[in-house]
């Protein structure tokens, strides 16, 4: 007489953390993009390198079913998502912020909200850190942010002194830091710490006058953009490690060069008083110059080349369509006009 074999029960989980890790990692770098909320602020989210700010890509994202597949794998593989996560805003409007001027700020924190589920988000945690002895103050709340990326829009409003040209982007870098400093005043023991913030913007006069290390970049303006940028952003008390700089082309919207900002630790006498004293390194250069200057490439994500890849052939598709299109209406005409020769 046989027997029924009893069920055998998949584990949910029978792989070690590590490589639970592993494939999270694979399946958000496929598709890296969240939206997100900054203390009440519409952020995206990018998952890992994020090598180019082109804002087409948010017209390609994915949407993450898996996460559906319950809750307990939904809440680990967002562990590493925050883990490894960007906070990405491309100005420079914020109407939906702006309104009517009666901004309500949601103080609580950050968070991400999953594509197919309810309105909930999901809270990104803070870290509690306790002081070395008790009598030093009471415990100190850390809300730790990988990366910041905030494109501010014509940088030719931060010039010294400013050109009016484009859309100014100063009211909403003034609205994201008075929401940074408010994250910290609601409550006095909460510090934001970012491992590194990227200030980024456009300009028509990229490839104009020698500025940094004598090559043409911008007429001479590229350290006051960058100080009159970072000058709104130190009102908000937030702890920065390291600070970059990315300029755009005004005619491509494609991203030219990156600095890496090495501050010198002195001060500099100014009209305004004293100015923290810093260079600008360049690590990305993307023009290819005549003159013997070294280009420095920017390394491309596999997601990046996907979508590079993707517009090119659709592209491709929308000009052989055209093309079609052109030679029907030709050989219409044609008949058109053979029909009238024979009349």
């Amino acid at each position: 007489m046989s027997q029924t074999p009893e069920a055998v029960i998949f584990p949910p989980f029978p792989l070690p953390r590590e490589l639970r890790n592993l494939i999270y990692t694979h399946l958000f770098t496929s598709a890296p993009y969240l939206p997100g909320s900054f203390f009440g602020l519409p952020f995206n989210l990018h998952y890992g390198y994020r090598c180019c700010p082109e804002p087409t890509y948010w017209r390609h994202k994915v949407k993450q079913r898996w996460l559906l597949t319950s809750k307990s794998l939904m809440a680990e593989a967002l562990e590493e998502y925050k883990r490894g996560a960007e906070w990405v805003y491309w100005g420079p409007g914020m109407d939906k912020l702006l309104g009517d001027g009666k901004r309500s700020y949601n103080l609580s924190g950050l968070s991400i909200t999953i594509p197919g589920t309810n309105p909930s988000p999901f809270p990104i945690s803070a870290v509690t850190k306790m002081p070395p002895n008790m009598s030093e103050g009471p415990a100190e709340t850390v809300v730790r942010v990988r990366r910041f990326s905030l494109y501010i829009g014509n940088l030719a409003r931060w010039e010294t002194p400013y050109r009016r040209e484009g859309v100014d982007g100063r009211e909403v870098l003034e609205i994201i830091a008075k929401t940074l400093r408010r994250g910290s005043e609601k409550s006095p023991n909460r510090l934001i710490e970012v491992n590194t913030i990227r200030l980024q913007g456009h300009s028509y006069l990229l490839n104009g006058g020698p500025d940094v290390d004598g090559r043409p970049t911008c007429s001479g303006q590229t350290k006051h953009m960058f100080r009159n940028l970072k000058k709104v952003l130190d009102s908000a008390g937030v702890r920065v490690r390291q600070w970059e700089f990315e300029i755009l082309d005004g005619r491509t919207h494609i991203s030219e060069v990156v600095f890496e900002v090495e501050f010198k630790g002195r001060t500099l006498a100014s009209g305004d008083g004293e100015e923290e004293d810093f260079n600008l390194n360049l690590v990305v250069d993307e023009r290819k110059w005549k003159e013997p200057t070294e280009h420095i490439k920017r390394v491309h994500t596999t997601y990046c080349e996907e979508q590079k890849r993707a517009r090119k052939e659709g592209e491709k598709r929308r000009k052989e369509a055209d093309a079609m299109r052109e030679k029907k209406r030709a050989e219409e005409r044609a008949l058109v006009e053979a029909g009238r020769q024979r009349n």
